[in-house]
């Protein structure tokens, strides 16, 4: 329950690469403050290589957990243009397993009045196996 009502936050609160995050006023459109941060702020599920999934992004560094498995992942970059996001995942020691590459999107749902996301592309590792992955919020 609780990892799922951080996920949940996280989507909601979710901003893109060195995008502005804002204090919010409760008021769409209307804001306190902003700050740039780096990095990427998301969480939601889904699957890679038909194992389910979820991940979780707290600006540079992140979790990933598929089949009972835990990863750490960290920012590698986000382009704007392409909405191409760049992740790196390592085994719980530090060790490089591999990378993970795809488009990110964040899009606001008015009947569902949150912002939801989406992360698709492929993961590949260390020895060059890919696994396609499709990770969403909504």
């Amino acid at each position: 329950m609780k990892r799922t009502f951080l996920l949940i936050v996280m989507a909601v609160c979710t901003c893109i690469a060195h995008a502005e995050t804002t204090v919010g006023t409760g008021v769409p459109g209307i804001s306190l403050t902003t700050q740039k941060k780096p990095g990427i702020y998301m969480g939601g599920w889904g699957n890679i290589g038909g194992a389910h999934a979820e991940i979780e992004m707290n600006g540079m560094t992140g979790e990933f957990e598929y089949s009972g498995i835990k990863r750490k992942l960290k920012f590698v970059s986000y382009n704007k243009r392409t909405k191409i996001l760049v992740l790196n995942e390592y085994d719980q020691r530090g060790r490089y397993i591999g990378k993970f590459v795809g488009h990110y999107e964040e899009f606001y749902v008015p009947e569902k009045q949150m912002t939801c996301m989406s992360y698709q592309g492929t993961f590949t590792n260390t020895k060059g196996k890919k696994a396609e992955f499709m990770l969403y919020y909504d």
